[in-house]
């Protein structure tokens, strides 16, 4: 019998959490912090991370607060987004 083969599951990016994701990939690089470590100061595994950082997951505001704090900025500002 044949092995059926299942697409995988496209998921969905909302553009708000991409925009945070790329906040945090940006400030995340600046600070020379890898994923890897980020998530280990976070306690978390680092595909948490990069969900997050993709837009494709939604972090919770506890979060938010623990990554800004390891990136040293006000959540405010992690989750102000600007129209270019």
């Amino acid at each position: 019998m044949a092995k059926k083969v299942t697409k995988k599951k496209k998921e969905k990016v909302d553009p708000y959490l991409k925009a945070i994701g790329d906040k945090i990939v940006a400030l995340r690089n600046a600070k020379g912090i890898s994923q890897i470590e980020l998530a280990r100061r976070l306690n978390t595994f680092n595909n948490t991370i990069r969900r997050i950082e993709n837009g494709t997951t939604n972090p919770t505001i506890n979060t938010l607060r623990d990554i800004a704090a390891v990136l040293d900025i006000a959540v405010f500002d992690l989750i102000k987004i600007t129209k270019d």
